[in-house]
C-alpha cells in the first residue's frame, strides 16, 4: 500500500509539471499558447526592461494603501517547459532567483532567498508548475507556508527529542547533561527544567509529555526547603514557568486539564512567589506617610533593594557577592504583578512597585537614562562605573517597557524611565567603518546561492558599546534581546506620532550625525525600527561568521570589522537573538499590529497543502496583488536567518542526550561541553518555534513575553492595568470619575505624586495632552510619552 501511494504521488507531480492537471492552469488572459525559451524565463540579477522601479508592486502596495493608483508589475509571458526539457546549462540557470521576484520581496529579502525558494517560485509563477516533490502549488505565499510548517515540525521534533531523553534519563532533576545522560540538580532539585520549559512543550502541542509533566508537578514539586536561591533566576524560570503555564492551560483550544490542576499551579505559584517576597526588605514608610511593616496593607516605602538571594523555608537574606547589580533588582516586576493578578493578592504587585520606585528615587533613569551595573547593596550607589546592556544590566530596561505595556500602556512613571533609556540609548551605539568580511558574492549574479544571505549595502555593522568613561567596542550576545525590544515599543504605540508625514529612515548611513533621525526625539519609531533592524544583523552575523554557525558569548570590534574576544569564544546556545528574529517577523512588517489584526493569507490559500476545486477557482480569481503583499510581509530574511541557525545548532550541538554547550566556535570540529541549560529549552527551541509558526500563534498585543520567554496576560481586562499597582492605585484615589476617562485625571497618593513631579515632572507638554505626550516641536520632533529631554534637568 505505502508502495502504491509513493507512486501516486510521484505520477500525479509528473502531470502537474507537465500541465496535464487542472488545464490552463498556465495560461493567463491573453495567453497564444507558445512555450517562451528559457533563456527568456530565468533572467539573473536584473529585472525585464518593462519591470523598471517605479512598476514594482512593492513601492506601488505602498502607495495605494495611502490612496494613489495601484500599478502591477508586467506578468511575465507564458511558459510551459517541462523540467525535463531544460538543458544543464538552463538547469544551472534556474536555480537562481527569478527577476520578476523583485516583485515581491525586497532586496533585504532576496539577499536571504535560498536555492528551494528561488526554484518553487520560478515553479509557480514563471513556469505554472508545482515545484518538485510539492502539491503547493496555488502561489509562492502557499508554497512558503508549507516551508514553514516543515521548518516548525523540524523543531519540534528536535524539542520532542530532547524531552524524551530527559524523561528517560533525568526526569524531576534541574537539568540534563546532554553527553553522558545523567541529571543535574544545580538549582536546588525543584525540577526546574519541567517548570521552565513546560510552557514550550503546549507550544509545541505535546499532550501527552505534557501531561506527564503536570502530573509530576502536581505530585512532587514542593519549594518548602531551606535550599538558597537566585532571587533573579527563580523568579524568572521558576515563577514565571508556573504563571505561564497556569494562563496557557486556559487558553482555547489548549490541553483539557481538570480545574484541580490549575488549583496546584497557581498555589505553587503563590507559595514560592510568598518565599520570594522576603527578598523584599519591609518597607520603612508608606507612600502616604503613615507607617506600615506588612505588604498587602497599602503601598510601602523602600530605603534599600531586594537580597539577591533567599533561604526559602527561613527568609533569610544574603548578598552573596558584595553588590547587587541593575538586573537583579529590576527583574522582577512581571512575574509579581501577574502572581498579584492571578491570586487576588496585592503585595506581589505593591513590592515590584516600590522597587521601582527606588530604582528611579536613587538612580533617576527618566533623566539619566542609562544606570552602572554594579551597585552598592544597600543604597543603589555606584560601586564600577560600568554602564552595559549586556550581563546584568539588560533585563531592567527590558522589564520597564514590558511592564508598561502588562499593565495597559498607561502608567506615567514607567513612560518616563522608558523614555529616558531611549533618549540615552544613542550614547552606547556605534559602528565599524565596512561591512564584515563574510564569504558572499556579489547579489547580482548570486541571488539564491547563498540562503541566509544578509545585505550590508557597503555600510558598517552597528553595534551597543559598554561605556566606561568611554565606549568600549565589546558586545554581548545577551545584547541581542536589544533588537526585538525596539520593534516592540515601537509598534505598542509608545512613541506617538503627531505628523501625517513621519520620517523615513533609510538613509546610506546608520546612524548619522545629525537629523530627521539621529535620534529617537527627531526620527520617533522609525528611529527605532532602522536601528532594531541594523542590530539584528549585527547579531545574525555573530553566527554567520564563525566556523561552527553558532555565535560566541561576547564579540569585540576593530574600526572596520567584528572580531573575536579570544576569552569568550565559547557558546552556550543562548535564545537572545532567536527572540529578535521571532519580534522582527512577528511585528516590523505590520505597523498596525496593535490596532488591527495582520491579514490573512491570501485566498485560496489551504494551511494543510490540500485543495479543492473550490480553493482552485478562488486562488485562479485572487489578484497577483494579493499574493505579493502576503509574500512581502512574511519576514523572509529574518526566518530564513533562523532556520541556518537551527541547522548549525543541530550539525554542531546535538548530541546523544540533548543539545551541547560548545567550548570554541571557530574550532572544528567542535568540542562540546557537557552542559544544557534550561533556558535552551525554555527559550531557544521555544523562539525558534513561535519563528516558524503561523503569525500572531502568541499574540503580542495579549501577551508579554519575559526574560525567560514565559508568556504571561496582558492586564486590559475587565480592570484596564490590573486589579493592583500603582495604576489600581491612582485609580482608586481618583474622585468623580471612572472607566477610561479616569486615567486622564488620575491624582496619585500624596508621596507618590512627589516622586512623580521630583523626577519625572513636566511630562505633560504645552497642551498638557493626554498621558503626557510632547507635543512635536517646531523643528518636527517626534511626541514620546512621558519623560523631559536629558538635557532639561540635571542629574
Amino acid at each position: 500500500m505505502l508502495v502504491f501511494v509513493l507512486v501516486a504521488v510521484v505520477l500525479l507531480n509528473l502531470l502537474f509539471n507537465l500541465g496535464v492537471v487542472w488545464p490552463g492552469w498556465g495560461r493567463g488572459q491573453g495567453d497564444t499558447g507558445e512555450a517562451a525559451s528559457p533563456s527568456a524565463q530565468w533572467q539573473l540579477g536584473t529585472r525585464s526592461a518593462s519591470a523598471t522601479d517605479g512598476d514594482r508592486v512593492k513601492g506601488a502596495d505602498k502607495g495605494a494603501s495611502s490612496g494613489e493608483e495601484r500599478r502591477e508589475v508586467p506578468r511575465p509571458p507564458p511558459a510551459f517547459v517541462a523540467r525535463r526539457d531544460l538543458r544543464p546549462a538552463d538547469l544551472h540557470r534556474a536555480q537562481k532567483c527569478s527577476a520578476h521576484m523583485s516583485a515581491y520581496l525586497s532586496e533585504e529579502d532576496l539577499w536571504s532567498a535560498s536555492l528551494a525558494q528561488c526554484e518553487a517560485f520560478s515553479a509557480i509563477v514563471d513556469l505554472k508548475q508545482c515545484p518538485l516533490l510539492s502539491n503547493r502549488c496555488l502561489s509562492f505565499s502557499n508554497w512558503l507556508d508549507g516551508e514553514n510548517a516543515m521548518r516548525r515540525r523540524s523543531v519540534r521534533d528536535a524539542i520532542e527529542f530532547t524531552w524524551h531523553q530527559y524523561e528517560e534519563h533525568a526526569f524531576g532533576r534541574d537539568e540534563l547533561k546532554p553527553i553522558s545522560g545523567l541529571g543535574d540538580d544545580a538549582w536546588g532539585g525543584f525540577g526546574v527544567l519541567i517548570v521552565d520549559a513546560l510552557d514550550t512543550i503546549l507550544l509545541a502541542d505535546l499532550p501527552d509529555v505534557a501531561a506527564r509533566a503536570l502530573d509530576w508537578l502536581k505530585t512532587k514539586l514542593t519549594y518548602d526547603k531551606e535550599v538558597n536561591v537566585n532571587l533573579f533566576e527563580t523568579t524568572i524560570r521558576q515563577l514565571g514557568g508556573l504563571l505561564s503555564t497556569y494562563y496557557l492551560l486556559q487558553t482555547p483550544g489548549s490541553l483539557q486539564t481538570r480545574q484541580e490542576c490549575l488549583d496546584r499551579l497557581l498555589d505553587e505559584a503563590k507559595s514560592l512567589g510568598g518565599r520570594l517576597l522576603k527578598a523584599v526588605p519591609e518597607g520603612t514608610r508608606a507612600a502616604d506617610g503613615e507607617e506600615k511593616r506588612e505588604w498587602g496593607e497599602g503601598p510601602l516605602w523602600l530605603d534599600s533593594p531586594p537580597a539577591s538571594d533567599i533561604k526559602l523555608h527561613s527568609g533569610h537574606r544574603q548578598h552573596l557577592a558584595g553588590y547587587t547589580s541593575l538586573s537583579e533588582i529590576g527583574t522582577i516586576t512581571l512575574e509579581f504583578k501577574t502572581l498579584s493578578e492571578a491570586s487576588g493578592d496585592c503585595q506581589f504587585a505593591e513590592a515590584a512597585d516600590a522597587v521601582v520606585e527606588l530604582i528611579e528615587r536613587k538612580r533617576q533613569l527618566s533623566v539619566t537614562g542609562l544606570a552602572p551595573i554594579f551597585l552598592d547593596p544597600k543604597t543603589l550607589a555606584t560601586q564600577r562605573g560600568i554602564i552595559s546592556l549586556g550581563a546584568r544590566g539588560d533585563s531592567v530596561y527590558e522589564y520597564l517597557a514590558k511592564e508598561w505595556i502588562l499593565t495597559g500602556r498607561r502608567d506615567k512613571l514607567l513612560e518616563s524611565m522608558v523614555t529616558g533609556f531611549l533618549r540615552k540609548l544613542a550614547d552606547t551605539i556605534s559602528h565599524t567603518a565596512q561591512p564584515p568580511q563574510l564569504p558572499q558574492g556579489s547579489m547580482s549574479a548570486t541571488w539564491g546561492e547563498a540562503e541566509g544571505g544578509i545585505a550590508y549595502h557597503d555600510r558598517g555593522l552597528v553595534y551597543v558599546a559598554e561605556l566606561q568613561g568611554s565606549k568600549i567596542a565589546k558586545m554581548d550576545h545577551l545584547v541581542c534581546f536589544l533588537p526585538g525590544l525596539l520593534m516592540l515599543i515601537a509598534r505598542s504605540g509608545f512613541v506617538q506620532p503627531s505628523s501625517k508625514s513621519p520620517p523615513k529612515c533609510d538613509m546610506a548611513s546608520f546612524p548619522p550625525a545629525s537629523g530627521p533621525c539621529s535620534s529617537i526625539d527627531e526620527g520617533g519609531a522609525a528611529y527605532l525600527e532602522r536601528l532594531a533592524d541594523e542590530l539584528t544583523k549585527t547579531c545574525v552575523t555573530m553566527y554567520f561568521r564563525t566556523k561552527s554557525g553558532l555565535a560566541p558569548e561576547i564579540v569585540r570590534f576593530s574600526h572596520d570589522d567584528m572580531t573575536d574576544d579570544s576569552g569568550s569564544m565559547h557558546s552556550l546556545l543562548r535564545p537572545e537573538t532567536l527572540e529578535s528574529l521571532f519580534y522582527m517577523a512577528e511585528l516590523a512588517p505590520h505597523p498596525d499590529y496593535f490596532t488591527h489584526p495582520p491579514p490573512r493569507p491570501p485566498t485560496g490559500t489551504e494551511s494543510d497543502g490540500l485543495f479543492t476545486l473550490e480553493s482552485i477557482e478562488g486562488a485562479r480569481r485572487r489578484r497577483d496583488v494579493e499574493d505579493r503583499e502576503y509574500v512581502d510581509r512574511y519576514g523572509l530574511r529574518w526566518r530564513n536567518w533562523g532556520w541556518r541557525i537551527f541547522l548549525a545548532t543541530v550539525a554542531n550541538a546535538k548530541v546523544a542526550h540533548g543539545f551541547a554547550s560548545v567550548d570554541n566556535v571557530q574550532t572544528m570540529p567542535v568540542h562540546p561541553r557537557d552542559k544544557m541549560h534550561t533556558f535552551c529549552l525554555a527559550e531557544t527551541f521555544k523562539y525558534l518555534l513561535l519563528l516558524f509558526s503561523p503569525r500572531r500563534t502568541l499574540p503580542l498585543d495579549r501577551f508579554v513575553l519575559n526574560t525567560e520567554a514565559h508568556p504571561l496576560p496582558i492586564m486590559d481586562n475587565p480592570t484596564p492595568g490590573g486589579k493592583c499597582g500603582r495604576i489600581a492605585r491612582m485609580m482608586r484615589h481618583t474622585t468623580g470619575t471612572t472607566g477610561t476617562d479616569a486615567v486622564v485625571s488620575l491624582k496619585a497618593p500624596p508621596m507618590l505624586a512627589q516622586l512623580l513631579d521630583k523626577h519625572a515632572g513636566k511630562i505633560r507638554g504645552a497642551s498638557g495632552s493626554r498621558h503626557g505626550d510632547t507635543e512635536r516641536t517646531s523643528t518636527g520632533q517626534a511626541a514620546l510619552r512621558g519623560g523631559r529631554r536629558v538635557g532639561d534637568v540635571g542629574p
